[in-house]
């Protein structure tokens, strides 16, 4: 049996997602699909990929993929595409530090926050070989999945809302987020100094946010666009916005956040205008770039450089 508790006190779950779950069901490792024509949603074209390497690297990762339901709905049941969309991401990773003129050779240390069930840890382990890699997720239930199925050299750790990761300082050289501050209000500035603590001088921290890009962009066929119009009769604030092309005038502020009242803990959407991360997330890093539609095409992803 896995270890996650049926019984979660009050106290915790304002803070932390301890979610009740039966055994973990499992499919196979992404060999399992080459050969099974999977529908592929997730294109390479930018890197170049030579003939075959697809294949080379999904034999390289003997992990079992997690299920829809064990994975935050990633792909639904496009299995194979999940794991693609992963190694994208680790590729654009790769891409955009080579850019500032760090290889893969110069990470050793690597946190994933918001780890979910390993979709990046798995590529951290099996394409990169990081030496040191570890993963938080505030629900417990992605913790433990990955704690029993990947690696068990990754260090994994249930985190909570309050801005407080228990790592040394200065001890990353890259801290990456997917999909995280896209889903953090209140705390932010709290988080940020605390990637700062945990990163080394000279660290990266890569944080993927829906931008002013992301507003003025989306369409109906983007998946945050389609969440916003089902979710506004269980939005606080802003949702008689909320209709079909809402999104058609600007940001009506540099940070807009819908809240959910279906949840106590990861119930936010969060949009940051590019100007409110120059002069406010400024403060805390250099802002080494911005990348738009680099990560599920319509968030944009900003590369944070810890200098002093």
């Amino acid at each position: 049996m896995n270890s996650v508790k049926q019984h979660v006190p009050e106290w915790f779950s304002a803070i932390a997602i301890k979610e009740e779950k039966k055994e973990f069901e499992l499919i196979g490792p992404p060999s399992f699909f080459l050969d099974k024509n999977p529908e592929i949603h997730t294109g390479f074209e930018e890197f170049d990929l030579a003939e075959g390497a697809l294949a080379t690297y999904a034999k390289r990762d003997t992990y079992p993929i997690p299920l829809a339901e064990d994975r935050e709905g990633y792909c639904g049941d496009r299995h194979f595409d999940y794991w693609l969309t992963g190694l994208k991401d680790f590729f654009s990773i790769e891409k955009i530090l080579n850019d500032q003129g760090v290889s893969r050779d110069d990470i050793c240390s690597v946190l994933d926050m918001g780890c979910a069930s390993g979709r990046m840890l798995r590529h951290y382990d099996c394409q990169a070989g990081f030496k040191n890699i570890w993963g938080a997720d505030i629900n417990l239930k992605n913790v433990e999945w990955s704690r029993k199925f990947l690696s068990p050299t990754i260090k994994l750790l249930h985190n909570t809302i309050l801005p407080h990761l228990p790592v040394e300082d200065n001890y990353f050289d890259l801290v990456t987020a997917f999909s995280v501050f896209t889903h953090i209000d209140d705390l932010e500035m709290m988080w940020l100094a605390e990637i700062r603590r945990i990163l080394k001088k000279g660290g990266y921290a890569y944080i993927t946010l829906n931008t002013d890009n992301t507003w003025d962009n989306m369409d109906e066929k983007y998946p945050i666009y389609i969440d916003l119009i089902e979710q506004r009769d269980y939005i606080v604030e802003h949702s008689e916005k909320l209709v079909p092309g809402f999104n058609k005038n600007p940001m009506p502020s540099e940070k807009l956040v819908f809240t959910n009242t279906w949840g106590k803990v990861y119930n936010t959407n969060v949009f940051h205008h590019r100007n409110h991360i120059q002069e406010n997330w400024g403060r805390f890093f250099e802002i080494a770039g911005f990348y738009p539609n680099n990560h599920l095409i319509f968030q944009d992803v900003v590369l944070l450089k810890k200098t002093d």
